[in-house]
């Protein structure tokens, strides 16, 4: 027997297409419009694809906060067409070095509801607030590519991605969309609270039908990039900002 069709509000006649691009000086691809533009701003004044990469990542940092920024973590693949190499680079998070796993018991209750199935920890000890931070990766790796090919200067490279945050990331259709998926998380903690949520409860938002025109506060987060931007990956990893 074949199963039931599976119903949804989705029209089947709708198509969404990309157009492809080509170009003899190079493609960004990005999952925010505004950070691979300021990709290809990189490119266009003669960066190479590793110092658009660079950029794009703190950008979409700002831009996207939800999935990617300077305290995460990532990997690197690179080839370069004229020696035929290809280099891997990982910066992906870990755990402290005094981390206690005792300090983390499983509590029996299945898997978490999280993007990974791990099994469940009492309190959600290892997803939310201090006790679910990692040592981060992103900043020491994208130092790390640069130092090896990079053309511009770190600074220039980071230099959007704060001039973004001072403006403050737009909170648009999607953006309202992701923070309202998670106002209950967010809620529990007081700075994400008064980041993302209005009266610590109501997701930001421009409404269904408005121009978006609500922006995040994004300063402190400007006040660190800055410090990135002038000191280099030593400002997060052992400098003040890590501190």
């Amino acid at each position: 027997m074949r199963p039931p069709p599976i119903r949804t509000a989705l029209s089947r006649s709708r198509h969404v297409e990309k157009r492809v691009i080509k170009s003899a000086g190079g493609v960004v691809s990005a999952q925010n419009a505004v950070a691979a533009e300021i990709g290809a701003e990189i490119l266009r004044a003669g960066g190479d694809a590793v110092d658009a990469a660079v950029a794009v990542s703190f950008a979409m940092g700002v831009l996207e906060p939800w999935m990617s920024g300077p305290v995460g973590g990532g990997a690197a693949l690179h080839w370069r067409a004229d020696t035929g190499e290809a280099t891997a680079i990982n910066f992906g998070m870990r755990s402290p070095a005094g981390l206690d796993p005792a300090l983390y018991p499983l509590s029996g209750e299945g898997v978490a509801g999280d993007l990974f199935p791990w099994k469940r920890v009492v309190g959600d000890r290892n997803l939310y607030g201090a006790t679910a931070v990692a040592v981060p990766g992103t900043v020491a790796g994208l130092a790390e590519t640069h130092a090896r090919w990079g053309r511009m200067p770190w600074s220039e490279l980071v230099a959007p991605a704060v001039a973004e945050a001072r403006a403050g990331m737009t909170v648009d259709w999607y953006a309202q969309l992701v923070i309202a998926s998670v106002a209950r998380e967010l809620a529990r903690d007081p700075g994400s609270a008064a980041l993302f949520l209005d009266e610590g409860v109501w997701p930001k938002g421009s409404g269904w039908t408005a121009v978006p025109g609500v922006r995040l506060d994004q300063s402190r987060m400007a006040d660190s990039l800055d410090q990135i931007a002038r000191h280099g990956a030593g400002a997060l990893h052992g400098g003040d900002l890590g501190a």
